[in-house]
């Protein structure tokens, strides 16, 4: 019998191989942009949980924004902890009210936790005790992420 062997032609393999790599460009962009909305997904509800909270401690302490003062560790440690009706500043282990957060968040885009009034490179958050607003500090830390 007469067989003939049948094999892929070096032409049929690089348009396989080409169709492959088109693919593969496409789906490595969609998971960058994934990467991307996760991020900002994270974002978005860390601020959406720390305003809630701000908010309710402003309802608490009729009408007050938790004080950062001079040290960027006091709101933490403020909102940490338990308060009374009067006190913005200092904890009071047996205050009626709070904690407001288990433990002070990284922004997800540096990872650090630390609050400022204005973004730098060493702060995560930006906050003003005014009116009680915080935004999360970009990667180079020179501008607000403000959703």
């Amino acid at each position: 019998m007469n067989r003939k062997k049948h094999a892929f032609t070096l032409l049929e393999l690089l348009i396989v191989v080409t169709i492959l790599g088109i693919i593969a460009a496409t789906v490595g962009v969609q998971i960058g942009k994934a990467g991307n909305d996760a991020r900002d997904n994270t974002i978005k509800s860390t601020l959406q949980t720390l305003r809630s909270q701000i908010e309710l401690f402003k309802f608490h302490h009729n009408g007050q924004a938790p004080d950062l003062g001079n040290n960027d560790a006091q709101y933490w440690v403020i909102m940490l902890g338990k308060s009374n009706t009067s006190d913005i500043v200092n904890p009071v282990a047996t205050g009626i009210y709070g904690p407001y957060l288990r433990a002070a968040p990284a922004n997800p885009v540096n990872r650090l936790t630390t609050l400022g009034a204005a973004p730098n490179p060493n702060v995560g958050w930006v906050y003003s005790s005014t009116d009680g607003s915080i935004k999360a500090v970009s990667t180079n830390g020179t501008t607000c992420i403000a959703y």
